[in-house]
């Protein structure tokens, strides 16, 4: 009976841990919805203890992020993030750091909206070409 119990568990354990899925869970998005939100967005964000927050983010075709942060009347350095990015087909686009933290934005077409962790809207970005 052990003979026969053994190689059924190994074979169940080998087969669960198989599997992989994908980051998010989600339907990814079609590649012409992707291509068109690859591209630069630029816009000001508002700031509680600052003149507001010059922001930078380059969504790149090769599934890559670059993310530039510059508080208005502070001094200091930019604040830079990179990373993987995706989106999915409810034009979802999450973008994964290379500490493990993620966000969420909204693609809108001429917008990109900055969502909070409950994916809900945080703030509005307009497109700019640069």
């Amino acid at each position: 009976m052990t003979k026969l119990l053994f190689p059924a568990l190994l074979a169940f354990t080998l087969l669960a841990c198989n599997g992989s899925a994908p980051k998010s869970g989600a339907t990814p998005a079609p590649d012409a919805l992707k291509q068109a939100a690859a591209a630069n967005w630029k816009g000001e964000i508002p700031c509680a203890d600052c003149e507001g927050i010059a922001y930078l983010l380059q969504l790149q075709p090769n599934d890559t992020f670059y993310e530039r942060s510059i508080y208005l009347g502070k001094p200091g350095d930019a604040f830079v993030d990179k990373g993987t990015w995706e989106m999915s087909a409810d034009s979802l686009v999450t973008l994964h750091n290379i500490s493990g933290q993620t966000k969420f934005l909204a693609y809108r077409g001429e917008k990109l909206e900055i969502l909070d962790q409950g994916r809900q809207i945080h703030q509005l970005h307009p497109r700019i070409k640069i």
